[in-house]
């Protein structure tokens, strides 16, 4: 699947290329338009790379997935391609 975003740096989460990296998204809390969580806020401790930031976003991840992958937390149309099953085999290897 091709990224909406042709970019190297992919959600942590999700998998979704981002338009910026961690670190300038964790400094501006920059949202992930796939998934949603807020990065610098919902990942307070990413600051770590470590076991602990691993796990919290295996957990963003997991409830991302209970609650049915849906775009933008179901706050707006997916892209006409999107397939969220694909977009997870994008999480960097370091977050899975």
């Amino acid at each position: 699947m091709e990224n909406k975003y042709d970019h190297k740096n992919n959600c942590p989460v999700c998998g979704f290329g981002l338009k910026w990296d961690l670190d300038e998204a964790t400094s501006a809390n920059e949202i992930c338009p796939s998934c949603g969580p807020q990065f610098g806020y919902d990942d307070a401790i990413r600051y770590k790379r470590d076991e602990l930031t691993q796990l919290v976003y295996r957990n963003l991840r997991k409830k991302w997935i209970e609650d049915g992958m849906r775009w933008d937390k179901g706050q707006s149309d997916p892209p006409e391609d999107w397939n969220p099953e694909e977009q997870l085999e994008n999480v960097p290897d370091e977050f899975k």
